[in-house]
């Protein structure tokens, strides 16, 4: 159980840290609105210039909450260390250089 979830966690992180390389080099640059609450995000980061990561964070505190009460603590506590992975990666990978301006990419 404790090996499974391990691995669980690990493929999380990854994951996210995929996703937030890819919207520092490839999807913020080239001010594509992504779907959701990182859609979202990129607006209101091009709007108003607040940080990625904490608008993610912080568009998706409503949402964990409904999570929790619905869906149940096991998949909560997965989906915030979701939230929690895509935001700092967003953070940290800020430097990345962007890998093309074609869109039709």
């Amino acid at each position: 159980m404790f090996w499974q979830e391990l691995k669980r966690a690990l493929a999380i992180i990854f994951g996210s840290t995929l996703v937030g390389a890819a919207l520092n080099s490839f999807i913020v640059p080239n001010r594509i609105a992504d779907g959701g609450v990182t859609g979202a995000a990129v607006i209101l980061h091009y709007l108003f210039g607040f940080p990625m990561g904490w608008l993610i964070a912080a568009l998706n505190v409503p949402i964990f909450l409904v999570g929790i009460k619905f869906i149940g603590r096991r998949f909560a506590l997965r989906s915030l260390l979701g939230v929690i992975s895509v935001s700092l990666a967003v953070e940290l990978t800020r430097g990345l250089p962007v890998v093309t301006r074609d869109l039709l990419l």
